[in-house]
């Protein structure tokens, strides 16, 4: 398994992961960079000698009480993190995935059922139901199956660094 991370953010996750008997690489980068996506795919690869999951989860929400609160940085924070980067990693993946692969994009109740202090996030979200429903029609002819999971509520770091009333 391979995990991508900010500084400091993957220790714990690759210790866990080879604690349960699996190989894990971490790969640091910001997935808002086309080019961090690119090499974290290449790095992947190389690291783990192919691929058979790609599993998009990484997001970013910021709880705002007001769309008047909502700065164009946050926002266009929140679309790279939550959008252009499961765009970018899954367009770089299709030459290293074989039949019976899978891309697995995390969704969120927030497609659904968007909250009012989640504008930006809701949206990626929605769209990322959407980019998996359309994306499941073109591989599935080479056996590589594409689906959106929403999970449902967990507690992350992702609510404490989405501000007060993050959900």
């Amino acid at each position: 398994m391979a995990v991508n991370y900010l500084p400091a953010d993957a220790r714990e996750i690759v210790a866990l992961i080879q604690a349960a008997g699996r190989r894990a690489v971490a790969i640091p980068g910001d997935i808002r960079s086309e080019a961090s996506c690119q090499r974290l795919v290449a790095e992947a690869v190389r690291q783990l000698g192919g691929t058979h999951i790609l599993v998009n989860n990484a997001a970013r929400q910021h709880s705002v009480t007001s769309l008047l609160d909502l700065t164009t940085a946050q926002f266009d924070w929140t679309l790279k993190t939550n959008l252009y980067a499961i765009f970018w990693i899954t367009r770089a993946a299709p030459p290293h995935l074989q039949p019976v692969a899978a891309i697995i994009n995390t969704a969120s109740k927030q497609a659904y059922d968007p909250p009012l202090n989640l504008v930006d996030h809701s949206q990626t979200k929605a769209a990322t139901v959407n980019f998996s429903k359309s994306l499941a029609k073109r591989p599935a002819p080479k056996g590589i199956r594409v689906n959106a999971v929403a999970p449902g509520p967990a507690w992350t770091p992702l609510q404490r660094s989405g501000g007060p009333g993050a959900q």
